[in-house]
């Protein structure tokens, strides 16, 4: 199946708008949509898998989805809500000739910064749907609209809570205290199933340290500071990988001794995403 860039929508979220078609579950997770309409799995069309359709009308999505296309009743087009009749007669009254229904909440990682990392914890902003395991990682902003009931985005549908996440520090210490800060939200606060949406990777965007006596610089100094591990350099000066130039870093253990014209600087334009606790995990 091939469809033109040109005509197709990436990197679209469903909150549990769509089901999947053969089964009609409700889906929960990336899809990619055709400029006629059509749904798949995924963020991006697959040529080497099938493709799972979905179609519009999952849990609660007849009421409350912003996708559903308009209808008319008398002069007044609904969008999203199914209105009764003396709803339909105040608007047509009002000259409102239509209605926008609220937005599904957006999928948003933090963005982590050097910054961040030297704070050494952040907040992280979820949405869980009403009565089901359902969660979704969202940014401040949609945080601050559910949690005020705004009609812009499905805050009838979802409620929203803060979780406090620790990226620097011993492993083992930080893995602990983000499983508590976990749990405590599954038992105190009715977020059963947070764990596993995660992964139960309580070390998601953690970053190394080095404290001495592990690297030295290219100019032959002992380096201290927050390092990541690039898949083909090997440890790299700063927390995460960025497309900006950065020291490469020498294991003082080590016994190899490096090349003369091995470059101090990684360049931009091999710049990868996968770095050291750099992915969503989800």
């Amino acid at each position: 199946m091939y469809f033109p860039k040109s005509q197709i929508q990436t990197n679209l979220y469903s909150g549990g708008e769509l089901k999947v078609r053969r089964t009609g579950e409700s889906y929960v997770g990336f899809y990619w949509a055709t400029s006629n309409s059509k749904f798949y799995a995924g963020k991006t069309p697959d040529a080497n898998i099938t493709q799972i359709e979905l179609v519009k009308g999952g849990s609660d999505a007849a009421s409350n989805s912003a996708e559903l296309e308009p209808y008319e009743v008398g002069s007044v087009t609904t969008s999203a809500y199914n209105f009764n009749t003396k709803t339909v007669d105040y608007l047509r009254i009002k000259g409102i000739k239509s209605v926008k229904a609220p937005r599904p909440p957006k999928h948003m990682p933090p963005i982590i910064t050097e910054e961040n990392y030297e704070v050494g914890e952040i907040t992280r902003y979820f949405c869980q749907r009403n009565k089901q395991t359902v969660f979704i990682e969202i940014n401040e902003k949609d945080f601050d609209l559910i949690s005020n009931k705004s009609k812009k985005i499905q805050s009838d549908l979802y409620r929203a809570f803060t979780l406090p996440w620790v990226i620097s520090g011993v492993e083992e210490e930080v893995a602990l205290e983000n499983k508590k800060a976990v749990e405590y939200r599954e038992l105190a606060q009715g977020a059963v199933g947070l764990g596993e949406y995660l992964k139960h990777n309580y070390l998601q965007f953690h970053a190394l340290y080095t404290s001495g006596g592990e690297f030295l610089l290219p100019n032959g100094d002992d380096y201290v500071g927050f390092y990541h591990i690039h898949p083909n350099q090997g440890p790299m000066v700063g927390a995460r990988h960025t497309p900006t130039p950065h020291a490469l870093l020498t294991r003082i253990n080590s016994n190899q001794n490096p090349s003369s014209n091995q470059p101090s600087l990684q360049s931009s334009n091999i710049y990868t995403q996968n770095n050291q606790g750099g992915t969503t995990g989800y």
